[in-house]
């Protein structure tokens, strides 16, 4: 649903009526209930922000920034969204209103499946706009699924419904006099890829092939803001009044034992940033890097600067770099220093792994031929984030 829908307040035909026909994806519904859904649809209200109606002012696209109405770690997820839920999930079978492409003055009905669950993301346990306690992170997605004999067909098809979110103080309804109205704070942005800033899928879209979505914020200080790693309740309304009735899906509370976080997280470029083991006094910078081969095939690698003094107290380096395959949690790479005439002299091997996002653990094991004054580095060090690179926000 989009900004446009959202600043709407429709009128609330329907929301109490029970469902009286049997849903049929070949039987069109009789034109009164045409009629009635026609008339029940959110208005179009006026924007409350101002936005160029023509042709505005800039010139120029936006720089990395991270969605300060973020609903999730941006660190989170990427596309594509998975496709199959796992527990525990939230669901419901209902039918949704469906038409064919060539006639819209006729409608009919098509059961779907609304399922609800949560994915765990790392947690650093550092206070989000999303989560000001710092428990445990989670992305929330919502998928509908066609049934299996008509995923793809799009000669009678399933139509996107009104969604609707009550949390804390935000109700489905609002009352003004005696008129009651849809609350437009309770309008979540629904999008099919994450991490986006204004992407939502937008009422009556057509639902050919069963699709997953997450739940995110509007980018605009007037529209709701929900945390939903806390409890909420999510209203499916197809909005066929006096014929399917709204469904609500009461989710609880995100619990971590819902879910196993992985640790440590993966490598991804929200790693590349410069950490710091104050009390050794060392450095540590990490690059992530992305080359295109000639077969199309992309090879990542790790790039590692230790900065540390050596037994004389003189600054030292010890640098690498190592491929990896995207989702390991874990690579190894040789290190070498500079010795004289810039000589690559070989020093060990580093074990690293990530953690969290605020904390990253290297496991060092030196060459016995490695002589003073160079440092014999032995066993684990633990590093914490002393930055994050511009719009890669790791939470």
């Amino acid at each position: 649903m989009n900004k446009t829908t959202l600043a709407s307040l429709a009128l609330l035909a329907g929301l109490t009526a029970v469902a009286a026909f049997a849903a049929t994806a070949d039987q069109p519904l009789p034109a009164d209930v045409v009629a009635a859904r026609a008339a029940a649809a959110p208005r179009v209200g006026s924007v409350r922000r101002a936005i160029a109606k023509v042709e505005g002012t800039h010139t120029s696209p936006g720089t990395p920034l991270a969605n300060r109405y973020r609903a999730y770690p941006p660190s989170c997820a990427a596309d594509p969204l998975p496709d199959k839920p796992v527990a525990p999930v939230y669901s419901t079978n209902m039918p949704f209103w469906a038409r064919k492409p060539s006639d819209l003055n006729h409608g009919y009905l098509e059961n779907v499946t609304v399922s609800v669950w949560r994915l765990p993301c790392s947690s650093s346990g550092a206070a989000t706009p999303y989560n000001s306690e710092g428990l445990p992170n989670s992305i929330t997605l919502v998928r509908i699924d066609r049934a299996t004999d008509r995923e793809g067909h799009d000669d009678i098809y399933p139509t996107f419904p009104i969604l609707q979110v009550k949390q804390g103080s935000i109700d489905f309804t609002i009352t003004s006099g005696s008129a009651t109205a849809r609350n437009p704070k309770s309008f979540p942005r629904i999008a099919s890829e994450p991490n986006t800033v204004r992407e939502s899928a937008n009422y009556d879209n057509a639902i050919i092939d069963s699709t997953t979505f997450v739940l995110e914020n509007f980018p605009d200080a007037d529209a709701g803001f929900f945390t939903y790693g806390d409890a909420f309740t999510l209203r499916v309304d197809p909005n066929v009044p006096g014929t399917v009735q709204p469904v609500d899906i009461a989710v609880p509370a995100y619990a971590a034992a819902q879910g196993v976080v992985t640790t440590p997280r993966p490598f991804d470029g929200y790693v590349a940033a410069q950490w710091i083991n104050y009390a050794q006094n060392q450095s540590l910078l990490v690059q992530m890097t992305e080359q295109r081969q000639g077969d199309g095939s992309t090879v990542r690698q790790l790039v590692l600067d230790v900065l540390l003094a050596d037994d004389n107290g003189d600054p030292l380096w010890l640098v690498g770099n190592a491929a990896f395959t995207p989702g390991q949690t874990s690579v190894t790479v040789d290190l070498i220093y500079l010795g004289p005439d810039l000589v690559h002299v070989p020093w060990g091997q580093v074990t690293v792994s990530i953690t969290d996002c605020n904390h990253i653990s290297l496991d060092y094991a030196a060459r016995d031929d490695v002589a003073a004054p160079i440092p014999l580095l032995d066993g684990p060090v633990a590093y914490e984030r002393l930055f994050a690179p511009n719009g890669l926000v790791c939470e």
